[in-house]
């Protein structure tokens, strides 16, 4: 099967980066993109709908605007009390940036890392 992306995905395994988005108390980034992002999420995100989500790293925020393209839910987890806690995973494509270069400027950060 032939890989139909726009733009490169990169994993953001080497990289210390959180997300938050409202409602939701756990973001982990999966990989992201010039044109979008993969992360799993403690919600359920509709698809068709905006969303916003917020990256930080070091100390800098970036916000970005984004529809959801697809959702499932793609694992559970206990919490210390013993309630079980959906994890949905998410694929987001972006309709607006806060700041377009900081995204160029995290997947240069990454390009750099791998070398």
């Amino acid at each position: 099967m032939q890989d139909r992306r726009r733009h490169k995905r990169f994993a953001m395994d080497i990289m210390d980066m959180n997300g938050k988005m409202m409602f939701a108390r756990a973001v982990k980034i999966i990989n992201i993109s010039c044109g979008g992002i993969l992360f799993k999420a403690d919600r359920r995100l509709n698809i068709g709908r905006n969303y916003v989500l917020k990256l930080e790293n070091k100390g800098e925020v970036l916000t970005i605007q984004g529809t959801v393209i697809c959702s499932k839910l793609s694992e559970s987890k206990k919490d210390p009390k013993g309630d079980i806690i959906p994890i949905y995973t998410a694929g987001m494509k972006f309709t607006k940036v806060s700041n377009e270069n900081k995204i160029n400027e995290i997947i240069n950060l990454i390009k750099d890392r791998r070398k």
